[in-house]
Parts: structure tokens; sequence; C-alpha cells
């Protein structure tokens, strides 16, 4: 256990370094939240879901519609189809929560196991990183 902690330090620290976009802070927040849920930054579904949370946290309330406005405003960042952004999503989403950490960490906030949709874990997501929570406790619970 004490390897995957090693590396998410590494991982966390690499982020805090190298992650600059138009969420500042929000962005090195979110992908530590990501991390440490499991989810494996080595997936597309990554890359949208740290920027598709980093657009919610922007303009609230403007992305309410995920498949009208949110998913077409991630792919043209990354120059890919809408449908390509909702399907990395859901694939990065079902591989960690298919992981101790996820179930263990954000699981008490679900009613089943995994979020039924996309769109709950964004928001459930965008809540944690909006009220400065993080799931190890090291900060005040979010939810």
């Amino acid at each position: 256990m004490a390897g995957t902690e090693d590396a998410l330090h590494r991982l966390e620290g690499w982020a805090a370094q190298n992650i600059k976009g138009t969420c500042g802070v929000n962005e090195v927040e979110i992908t530590k939240l990501l991390l440490e849920l499991g989810f494996n930054p080595a997936h597309n579904g990554f890359s949208y879901i740290r920027r598709a949370i980093g657009l919610m946290l922007d303009s609230p309330g403007v992305f309410s519609n995920a498949s009208k406005q949110l998913y077409p405003a991630v792919a043209d960042q990354y120059e890919t189809s809408p449908a390509n952004v909702e399907r990395a999503i859901r694939f990065a989403i079902n591989k960690a929560a298919r992981t101790g950490n996820f179930r263990n960490k954000i699981g008490k906030y679900l009613v089943v196991e995994r979020p039924s949709s996309n769109k709950q874990f964004l928001a459930l997501a965008r809540e944690f990183v909006k009220k400065g929570g993080t799931t190890d406790g090291s900060r005040r619970e979010a939810l």
C-alpha cells in the first residue's frame, strides 16, 4: 500500500507543476481527487473528466445538459466528437468504480456502487472540489 501512496504523491507533485488550465488551482484539486479515486491518467476519460469538472466550476449552471452543452465543449477543446467524450468518461468511471478506492471514498455518497450516469459522477466530483473536500479527510468533508 505504501507504494501506491508514493505513486499518488509523485503524480500529485507532477500535476501541481505541469497542469495549467483555465481553472487554475481547481484543475490541480480535480486531478488529486481523480487520482485518489483510482482513475487512470492514461485513459482519455481522465482528461475529459478533469476538463468537464473545470468547465462546470467555471460556469455554474451553464452546463446543466451534459450531452448538448458539456460534452461538445470538452470535445471542441480536445478535437474529438461529443460521443467519444461521453464514451471515454463512462469507461473511466466504470474502471475506477471497480477499485476499492472509489467504493471506499465516494461510495458512501451513492445509492448504488457506482454512479448511475456520467452526469451524476461529474456533479458529485464538482461538489467535492467546489467545497474544498478531499476523500481522505485531510480537509473538511465536502458533502
